[in-house]
């Protein structure tokens, strides 16, 4: 009885770590959910708040958007790697989304729309809203 109870006891506490060995985890390529939510609440928390956007292209790089408060803090959005950074006055690094493979801006004087590709080549489309004009820098 005894051998039985330590057997049992060895195998549940051996399963969950060979789980890890054979099964790869799908989610670990993409976004999760609640990440991406808690992005898009951010973004539009943050362009409600904004006096002035510059949308910057360079070559051989994804799309870096940079917002400027009414507070006069200066907010940048990069990717870096596989994930997408905020910055607030060029300092600090705050990863706001991971396994990013790819992001784009539209920016109109009301609307911003987001566009990014994860590593398991999902799509993720949002919208941030705004009740007044502002300035815009393409």
């Amino acid at each position: 009885m005894i051998v039985c109870f330590f057997l049992l006891s060895l195998f549940f506490l051996l399963l969950p770590r060979l789980n890890f060995i054979g099964i790869e985890n799908n989610q670990s390529k993409g976004l999760n959910n609640w990440e991406w939510d808690v992005f898009i609440g951010q973004v539009q928390l943050e362009f409600r708040e904004v006096s002035f956007v510059e949308k910057i292209v360079p070559e051989n790089k994804d799309n870096l958007l940079r917002f400027r408060l009414r507070t006069g803090d200066e907010v940048t959005y990069e990717k870096l790697n596989n994930h997408l950074i905020r910055k607030v006055n060029m300092r600090g690094r705050e990863v706001i989304l991971q396994n990013v493979e790819m992001v784009s801006y539209e920016v109109t004087p009301h609307l911003l729309f987001i566009n990014v590709k994860d590593m398991s080549g999902k799509i993720y489309e949002g919208v941030a809203v705004r009740y007044s004009e502002m300035e815009i820098n393409i």
